[in-house]
């Protein structure tokens, strides 16, 4: 038999596992991070790939399997005999030397040409021929032209050795792995026989398709030698149309063909185009199994192809990723300020948002008429003053803060929702930071008590007191009274303590405090760039141009298949 259209399906198979192994080797797929998954997808594109079928050729005893075997394998392999022998099944597959084993015997013996696997090594001892073992093949390997298709024939000594051959694989052959063809004697049928035989041997396989199974109706060149002489008279085309009939009654799609293997060995033109007709719709039947293989094939590897193409997708926004980190990394290591420079920036506006908080406070405390304003000028009276003069410096200082830390808050949401750069966000936010630090340090300052009555007290009565009392005892005049001109001068006095013990520790404050938002930013950048570089998707990341191409080279032969 020539294979035509199995061997051109076969071979696309074969492409197909080439492309694969290609794809695994020059992309080195195996090597790659995760390559476990990449690898269970190759694995299953080789199994489907490498799938064999299996042509299993059953039917009753002397039907002429075992002769239609070796017709399709071109050369006698299995033995044939006139009588019904107990006998293993044989397995034949394609081999490029002609070997056979036995199941009991591993080890391998050689046959010739023309000679076969040897009687002896088929035949079964009487009192195994019912054991489990019996039905174990005796497998040949040899260099046919339909084997070398992808296929193994399997000649079975009978329906009972297929169904234990099926019940040792699992009861499953793959639906499309495989192809029966049932063997009829034309002289010795029984419709009821090989009917119930055929039916329970479909019943148990998997069978995708009834044309998957074809029936030969083998022999008819000639009658049975135990036929009466009415019997030889029987028309054959009858008996033939009458077999055809009840096969297609119970299998509708299966194939019903006469043949006559002697009259074709003889040259009978209509036994040749008999049997040349019954290859080409076996070698049609063949060529569909490995159609469905193929496009399981070509599912599977397109499938690895395409995890493939994502993982090179991944790696290729990881890399820009790394990139855009690196920019981002090297950007903010240029932009951080010395610290001797932005302590001297920082001054002048902290000092400037103090000069902006002591104007507005002072208008305010000149607007206000204290309860000891007018009063006569004693200890007494001055400390309430001072008292009330720090009380509402407190109020309006605590005011102060609450408002600077909504402003804060309120300016960071705004970059950070119109994704300004992070350094900008840390430095603006600093800055902004500066109302709050400013009447913050005043809060603590009022709140320890540093800059409230006592540490005034020396100051004023020193000063103030003394001086207006002398002044008024010389003139002869009664003891002086508090005016405004007293109330601003202990405020003056409140913030020029102030400037001189806490302006440079507010400076200090939020030069640590930007150059800390600048720390942190480059060692979160930092992170970011070794985490992106720590987690490649691809063995070797500056080949993923080239791999990029090699894959997109292989997904067109794959489309071309």
């Amino acid at each position: 038999m020539e294979p035509i259209e199995v061997s051109k399906q076969h071979k696309t198979l074969l492409d197909i596992r080439d492309l694969a192994k290609e794809l695994a080797c020059s992309l080195a797929v195996d090597s790659w991070p995760g390559g476990g998954r990449l690898a269970a997808q190759l694995r299953h594109v080789e199994s489907v790939t490498s799938q064999l079928t299996r042509v299993f050729v059953a039917g009753g005893s002397n039907a002429g399997k075992s002769s239609l075997c070796n017709f399709l394998l071109g050369e006698k392999v299995w033995p044939v005999t006139p009588f019904a022998l107990s006998c293993r099944p044989g397995e034949a597959t394609y081999g490029v030397s002609r070997v056979f084993s036995v199941p009991t015997d591993s080890t391998h013996h050689n046959f010739q040409v023309g000679e076969g696997v040897p009687i002896c090594s088929m035949k079964l001892p009487a009192a195994s021929a019912l054991c489990p073992s019996a039905f174990r093949p005796v497998r040949a390997w040899l260099p046919s032209a339909l084997l070398r298709a992808g296929v193994i024939l399997v000649d079975m000594p009978s329906t009972s050795a297929l169904e234990q051959s099926i019940a040792r694989e699992g009861g499953d052959l793959g639906d499309n792995a495989y192809m029966i063809v049932y063997v009829v004697d034309v002289n010795s049928w029984m419709s009821s026989v090989d009917l119930t035989s055929l039916e329970r041997l479909v019943e148990a396989t998997p069978l995708a398709s009834e044309e998957r199974l074809m029936v030969l109706i083998n022999k008819c060149d000639r009658r049975s030698k135990c036929c009466s002489d009415d019997e030889e008279d029987e028309d054959y085309d009858s008996l033939i149309s009458q077999i055809t009939i009840a096969f297609q009654g119970r299998f509708a799609e299966a194939m019903v063909c006469p043949m006559s293997l002697r009259e074709a060995r003889r040259g009978d033109p209509k036994a040749e185009v008999e049997l040349a007709s019954i290859t080409r719709s076996l070698d049609e039947s063949l060529a569909g199994c490995k159609a469905v293989n193929i496009a399981a094939a070509r599912s599977a590897l397109h499938d690895l192809m395409k995890t493939v193409q994502s993982t090179l997708n991944l790696e290729l926004k990881r890399q820009e990723q790394l990139f855009e980190a690196k920019c981002k990394l090297e950007e903010a290591e240029c932009a951080q300020p010395g610290k001797e420079r932005l302590r001297a920036e920082l001054f002048e506006k902290v000092r400037d948002a103090v000069h902006i908080h002591r104007d507005r406070h002072r208008r305010s405390i000149e607007q206000q008429c204290f309860r000891t304003e007018g009063e006569t000028l004693t200890d007494e009276n001055l400390v309430a003053l001072k008292a009330d003069i720090v009380d509402t410096i407190s109020k309006m200082v605590q005011n102060d803060v609450n408002h600077g830390m909504s402003l804060r808050a309120e300016t960071t949401t705004k970059l950070a929702v119109s994704k300004a750069n992070a350094v900008d966000v840390a430095v603006v936010g600093s800055l902004a930071a500066l109302p709050v630090a400013v009447s913050a340090v005043l809060y603590s300052a009022l709140s320890a008590g540093l800059l409230g009555i006592s540490a005034l007290l020396p100051i004023t009565l020193g000063a103030v007191v003394p001086a207006a009392t002398a002044a008024y005892w010389l003139a002869g005049l009664d003891s002086p009274h508090i005016t405004r001109e007293m109330k601003m001068h202990l405020f003056d006095e409140l913030y020029f303590r102030f400037e001189e013990g806490g302006l440079h520790s507010v400076v200090e404050s939020l030069v640590n405090s930007i150059e800390q938002h600048y720390q942190d930013f480059i060692a979160e950048r930092r992170r970011h760039v070794e985490d992106l570089r720590c987690r490649p998707n691809i063995d070797v990341p500056d080949k993923l141009s080239l791999y990029r191409r090699q894959l997109s080279n292989l997904m067109q032969r794959l489309q071309q298949l």
